[in-house]
C-alpha cells in the first residue's frame, strides 16, 4: 500500500493521472457531440430485426460448464445514407419478453447520431445517461485502471533498489 500511495504522490503518478483526465475530456467531449444528435430524436430511419434468440437454459454446472445462462441476442440493421450500420438490443430485464417483443424480421424505428451513423437505439432516442456510461467506462476508467497499473509496476522496479 505504501508504494501506491508513493506512485500518486510522485511527479509520475501525477503527470500519468493529469494525461488520463485530459485525454477523458477531450474524448468525451469529442463523443458526446458527435452523438447528441441522437439525444433529441429528430434523426431516425427505419431498421429490421436481423436476429432475434432467447436462451431459457440455465447452466448445467456450478462452474458453467455448458449453456451461459438466461439471455436474449437481438441485432438489428439500418441504413443511413446507403450505408449499412448494426445495433444490438439488450437489457438485463425479461429477456424472454424482450426477444418476443423483437421477433426477427420486425420493422422498428431506429434512432441515430448523424455526425456518428453507427450509434443508435431501438424505438427509441438514447438517454444522456446511455452516453455518459459509455463515455466514462470506455475513456476514463478501464484506462485509467491499466494505464496506473502499469505505471505503478515501472515505478515499483524502477525504485526496488532504492
Amino acid at each position: 500500500m505504501n508504494v501506491l500511495i508513493e506512485y500518486l504522490t510522485s511527479t509520475t503518478g501525477i503527470l500519468v493521472n493529469v494525461f488520463i483526465v485530459v485525454n477523458f475530456c477531450l474524448c468525451s467531449y469529442d463523443k458526446y457531440s458527435k452523438r447528441w444528435g441522437a439525444l433529441t430524436g429528430n434523426y431516425s430511419t427505419k431498421g429490421r430485426i436481423t436476429w432475434s434468440e432467447y436462451s431459457g437454459s440455465q447452466p448445467s454446472s456450478f462452474m458453467g460448464n455448458g449453456s451461459s445462462g438466461v439471455h436474449a441476442v437481438i441485432t438489428y440493421s439500418y441504413r443511413v445514407k446507403g450505408q449499412l450500420y448494426t445495433g444490438t438490443v439488450s437489457s438485463f430485464f425479461f429477456p424472454k419478453k424482450l426477444a418476443n417483443y423483437y421477433p426477427k424480421g420486425k420493422e422498428i424505428t431506429v434512432y441515430y447520431a448523424p455526425k456518428d451513423p453507427g450509434f443508435s437505439r431501438a424505438d427509441r432516442p438514447p438517454h444522456h445517461f446511455v452516453i455518459i456510461i459509455k463515455t466514462l467506462t470506455l475513456y476514463f476508467i478501464v484506462p485509467a485502471v491499466l494505464l496506473n497499473i502499469v505505471t505503478l509496476f515501472i515505478y515499483w522496479l524502477a525504485n526496488q533498489g532504492t
